[in-house]
């Protein structure tokens, strides 16, 4: 817990962080979910490319997954991160029974970001199955 909590103040001072840092960052912050959740949720990363991320983009992405998807043993979210010359941020998508109202904040702001940093937006494709977010990786 003391690392995620020192990752946070250090990254909020900044525009950008490594791909590298982040996704040690997004392992770390998983493992507290699967201390609440058990095998519900399932992390797998794949990770071909470099280059730099808005720092926390992984924490709020991974958030969202667990908020607005209901997993079980049985029946697991499993998020996927792939970095080639962009970051895939996937799941497939198990409703929760209820419908709770949500602003997308979330994403808005993650897309109004990597706008001012990159000059493309974040790419949203959402099916019965499967929900994903596409963010350009940053090069410098």
């Amino acid at each position: 817990f003391a690392d995620i909590y020192r990752y946070v103040l250090q990254a909020s001072d900044k525009k950008m962080v490594s791909i590298h840092e982040e996704l040690a960052f997004a392992e770390q912050y998983f493992k507290l979910i699967q201390h609440k959740y058990g095998a519900a949720y399932q992390l797998k990363i794949e990770s071909l490319g470099s280059g730099y991320i808005v720092p926390l983009t992984m924490q709020l992405l991974i958030e969202n997954v667990i908020q607005h998807n209901l997993g079980s043993i049985q029946n697991p979210v499993h998020i996927k991160i792939v970095v080639s010359d962009t970051i895939c941020i996937s799941n497939n998508f198990i409703p929760k029974g209820y419908y709770k109202p949500t602003s997308g904040r979330a994403l808005q702001n993650i897309n109004e970001q990597y706008k001012l940093l990159t000059q493309k937006p974040i790419e949203i494709r959402k099916s019965d199955k499967e929900f994903a977010v596409i963010i350009p990786l940053i090069l410098t």
